[in-house]
């Protein structure tokens, strides 16, 4: 038995010699596995979408550091040479290169390099390269639910984003109401729905498409309003007013001011009646735009004191494209002081 013992061991010695002498100077040694977690799409992930990922066991040697070069890599003659190498941000510890540097400017950023590892017999084994990350704003979103508004006939104004996500993979869907990119790099938007559009509410929805994927995030609910009217004014005043005989010589037109508004919104007058009644007699005067007719400046001049005119029926439009004149509420009353 102690004959086949030796036989057995002395056959293992030479199965080792040859397969040591199979290892060559090119083979790489290492004393560590770690597994290694690779997300396909970063560790940021929205709602609704998939976490993927590529996990592996990699081998490395905590006692030979690996060189990491910085920059763009030439390889237009199958090289691995890196462009104006930069090194300065890099730091080994126990075989792990770490490389890192403060972000600058939004958007999508590409960086690259080698990274070089030591073979036994001295010379280094290149390999590049590529990786990108994205840059994105700190983003506070604050929904005044209560104040998710669209002003029919106006050019509302839109912001929209997603975290993680350029604004420019992403698009803006209102139902009912034409939407323009005002820049859509910035994510900014103007929608505008139809003043002849009857509904009460409107879905906004935000769609992302990323590698040909495309997303659709919870939609919003905005209600949809009518613009104020805006209020009839004479010399800047409205209501009731009192004016002295030479103060109501100085009127010469009819304008319309909708004030504390969200939106700065200018109107002109379009027609409106001037009513007076003299020694019992009444009678309207009747005026196509914002200007006092002749007739209604020479009536204005012939009133007295204790008595009365009405600027009534008073129609306005909105100083913008495509807008229609509207009747105002109220009239304008001037009592003759």
């Amino acid at each position: 038995l102690t004959r086949f013992q030796a036989a057995v061991r002395n056959s293992e010695a030479d199965a080792l010699k040859e397969l040591m002498s199979e290892i060559s100077a090119d083979d790489f040694s290492f004393d560590t596995l770690a597994v290694k977690i690779i997300p396909h799409s970063g560790t940021y992930i929205t709602e609704g979408d998939s976490f993927r990922a590529d996990v592996i066991v990699a081998a490395y040697s905590t006692t030979k550091n690996p060189r990491l070069l910085i920059g763009e890599v030439d390889t237009t003659a199958g090289g691995t040479d890196v462009k104006d190498a930069d090194t300065s941000m890099v730091t080994y510890n126990r075989g792990i290169a770490t490389y890192g540097i403060r972000t600058s400017g939004l958007g999508e950023k590409e960086w690259g390099g080698v990274i070089q590892i030591l073979k036994p017999n001295g010379n280094w084994a290149p390999y590049a390269f590529k990786h990108k990350y994205m840059v994105a704003k700190p983003s506070l979103v604050v929904s005044p639910t209560a104040m998710n508004v669209f002003y029919k006939g106006l050019e509302n104004p839109v912001d929209i984003s997603v975290s993680g996500i350029p604004s420019e993979k992403l698009s803006l869907n209102v139902e009912g109401c034409s939407v323009r990119p005002v820049n859509k790099s910035q994510g900014k938007y103007e929608v505008v729905p139809n003043e002849e559009n009857k509904s009460k509410e409107v879905r906004v929805t935000v769609t992302s498409e990323i590698d040909g994927k495309r997303n659709s995030y919870p939609a919003l609910t905005y209600r949809l309003k009518t613009v104020p009217k805006p209020n009839p004014m004479i010399n800047g005043k409205a209501g009731s007013l009192e004016m002295t005989k030479s103060e109501l010589g100085t009127i010469k037109f009819v304008s319309a001011t909708l004030e504390d508004f969200l939106f700065d919104l200018r109107y002109r007058v379009t027609r409106f009646e001037m009513f007076v009644s003299v020694g019992g007699k009444s009678q309207s005067y009747t005026a196509n735009g914002n200007q006092l007719t002749t007739e209604m400046s020479g009536i204005l001049r012939s009133m007295k004191p204790g008595q009365t005119v009405i600027f009534q029926k008073i129609s306005a439009v909105m100083d913008k494209p495509g807008a229609k004149a509207r009747p105002l509420d109220g009239n304008i009353i001037i009592h003759i002081k």
